[in-house]
């Protein structure tokens, strides 16, 4: 979900795997020359979508870590596809703990007020929790990197 961390653990797990990093709402944004706000705003979702789609089938087939916006996983069956391509990793953490990262600034197109931002998080937690790790991103960053990799290490042995 949106302020869980994605972007940033993402970045820094690949960095100390050395491994290629690759954020799909940034890699969209550059394709499109324009920020995920705009292509909401000029387009619509469904356009969005199909964008995230076309990504997700283009990915290399080697080694990297992906950050998904927090919407790709809950379009076409693009969860499963993602499982089937690596280890997918949900990063949970409280409603609270998430609109308080991201409420201040943001420019994100699916955020709203909580309330909405709460019902938005039940929607697609159902299909966040089928990923095959999930790790509590209530934490530090610091942390949230160090578990994610021993947890990685331990599947890999």
């Amino acid at each position: 979900m949106m302020g869980s961390g994605k972007s940033t653990v993402g970045s820094r797990v690949a960095a100390l795997l050395s491994l290629p990093f690759v954020d799909t709402d940034e890699r969209i944004e550059e394709v499109e020359g324009r920020s995920v706000r705009q292509i909401f705003e000029q387009e619509g979702e469904t356009y969005f979508r199909e964008k995230e789609h076309e990504l997700l089938l283009s990915l290399p087939n080697e080694p990297c870590v992906v950050a998904c916006g927090g919407g790709l996983p809950c379009f076409f069956d693009h969860i499963e596809q993602l499982k089937t391509k690596g280890v997918v990793v949900y990063l949970r953490a409280s409603p609270l703990v998430l609109y308080e990262r991201i409420k201040a600034g943001s420019s994100r197109p699916k955020l709203q007020d909580f309330q909405s931002f709460v019902l938005l998080l039940e929607q697609r937690e159902l299909l966040y929790q089928k990923a095959h790790l999930s790790i509590d991103a209530d934490q530090s960053e610091e942390h949230i990197v160090s578990q994610l990799l021993s947890v990685l290490a331990s599947a890999h042995q």
